[in-house]
């Protein structure tokens, strides 16, 4: 499926991508048992995230556990 972003341009969405997006619209209108769902969808399912920001995350808490392990609290 083709859609149009809010900037105008248009991007390709596979099946999942599209039935959840017609899902999150319906709801936006005023279809309270789309909106739910649509809610819980987003809230079951983790963000996509790429391998980069992955790594990012490991070496900060490695860091972390490094200033704790010299007695540097973190909190």
């Amino acid at each position: 499926m083709i859609a149009r972003t809010p900037q105008g341009r248009t991007i390709s969405l596979n099946g999942f991508e599209a039935a959840y997006l017609a899902l999150c619209r319906k709801g936006l209108k005023g279809h309270a048992p789309s909106l739910i769902k649509a809610i819980q969808i987003m809230l079951e399912v983790p963000p996509a995230t790429d391998d980069h920001e992955d790594g990012n995350r490991r070496e900060y808490e490695d860091l972390i556990a490094r200033f704790e392990k010299m007695g540097i609290p973190m909190d």
